[in-house]
């Protein structure tokens, strides 16, 4: 989604709808004109291939020429009577019909969309329309799904980690560089990944925890990484006391390193958090990001 913040030109090709914007106008009372007007008029027609997270919008644009048509597209929100400040796609082009797919909704919401002409005396919207993306089925902590296990769902219901069903190594140690590894300290849910690129980029050893997991190549995935210190955290939570998994009771390496010697990891036994030597022989199990 993007906004109408932008004054400078960008250029952009996005699933079959290309976009450009410049010279971005201003939404004020005396812009927003009737859909037709200074010999400019602006449809919204038909939206179709509605899903849970896109839909496609096209809209219908005429000018007899009184005013220049800069740039069209479409304009939406959950709100009625979406405007540029609102969220937009553009497509390129001034007149005649178009079509814009606009992406990044909610499952199971209704949207408000218009179909707008910027030109050089206004926006000039076309009327409004509406639609519902389809329910997104719920995705369940313990599920097999996109690879692995669910450990853990974000608040749109649709996205979240999962990791291995089995363990990738019964003893495998920390990458040792000789220094603290720049941006592998991330702990929160989320830095797993850039943890393990960072470990990986700056001290790979293919027998060590982070790159057992960046090599890994499991059930048709290959972006497996090291989980971070939270994320692991999630893994005993929402998997191993609830006897999901098939974990060990035994300490698990995470990717979040605590100093030039030292790294986090979940104690799977006790539930203790701790960290030790990076030397240490510990278990590893990858997750990914779905």
């Amino acid at each position: 989604m993007k906004k109408f913040y932008l004054l400078f030109l960008v250029i952009i090709v996005l699933s079959g709808c290309e976009y450009f914007v410049f010279n971005l106008p201003r939404d004020n009372s005396n812009d927003n004109v009737s859909n037709s007007k200074f010999g400019v008029t602006v449809n919204t027609n038909s939206i179709s291939e509605i899903t849970k997270t896109t839909a496609k919008i096209e809209g219908e644009i005429t000018n007899d020429g009184v005013t220049t048509i800069t740039q069209r597209g479409v304009c939406f929100s959950s709100n009625e009577n979406p405007t540029i400040n609102d969220n937009f796609e553009i497509s390129i082009g001034t007149t005649g019909n178009y079509t814009c797919e606009v992406s990044s909704l909610i499952p199971g919401t209704k949207y408000y969309v218009k179909a707008f002409a910027d030109t050089k005396s206004g926006i000039i919207y076309g009327n409004q329309k509406s639609f519902t993306t389809t329910e997104g089925s719920k995705i369940i902590i313990g599920e097999n799904y996109e690879g692995g296990i669910v450990f853990y769902v974000d608040p749109t219901g649709q996205h979240g980690l999962v990791c291995a069903e089995t363990d990738q190594s019964s003893g495998a140690q920390w990458e040792y560089c000789g220094s603290v590894i720049n941006g592998a300290d991330g702990t929160a849910i989320g830095s797993g990944n850039q943890n393990t690129i960072d470990i990986v980029n700056n001290c790979y050893d293919a027998s060590c925890s982070a790159s057992i997991c960046s090599d890994l190549v499991l059930n048709s995935y290959e972006d497996w990484f090291l989980p971070s210190k939270e994320e692991l955290i999630l893994m005993y939570d929402n998997l191993y006391l609830n006897n999901l998994g098939s974990f060990s009771a035994d300490d698990y390496w995470s990717s979040s390193e605590k100093s030039e010697t030292y790294a986090w990891l979940k104690g799977f036994y006790l539930g203790t958090n701790g960290s030790t030597n990076k030397g240490a022989s510990l278990y590893v199990r990858a997750v990914r990001a779905f």
